[in-house]
């Protein structure tokens, strides 16, 4: 008899033991579940963000786009064929380099610095009186 009082105790003990470990087994599941719907609602935002991203990346270099601030605000023009030459017609080509090396070395002139602005002539002439 006492045996059987024993061991009816412990798998009393062990019932009340798994029900202990499953109850928070079930609450630790909740957590991490909730914690997933944080991440999977953070990823889908972020989803968004990047189409959002993506569409006004693909706006702001739309070649047309693009084409028509350059002609309002950079005054470039297109190339003219005649404006092309080839390599052989450039002067420099038929120019012996011992000579353009010794006119460099021989070269006396030294360039001269830009001029001063006239408002740095007309502060300078204040500071003078």
């Amino acid at each position: 008899m006492k045996i059987r009082t024993t061991m009816t105790f412990l798998w009393f003990v062990l019932a009340g033991a798994v029900g202990v470990f499953l109850f928070l087994l079930k609450y630790e599941v909740q957590s991490l579940e909730t914690h997933l719907a944080d991440l999977n609602s953070s990823i889908r935002s972020d989803q968004q963000s990047i189409h959002v991203l993506k569409a006004e990346w693909n706006h702001l270099n739309d070649p047309a786009r693009l084409r028509k601030l350059s002609m309002r605000h950079i005054e470039l023009k297109s190339i003219l064929p005649s404006q092309l030459v080839s390599f052989s017609s450039l002067p420099f080509n038929n120019v012996d380099k011992s000579k353009s090396i010794s006119v460099a070395e021989n070269s006396s002139t030294t360039p001269k610095p830009a001029k001063k602005p006239a408002s740095l002539h007309l502060a300078q002439a204040l500071e003078k009186q």
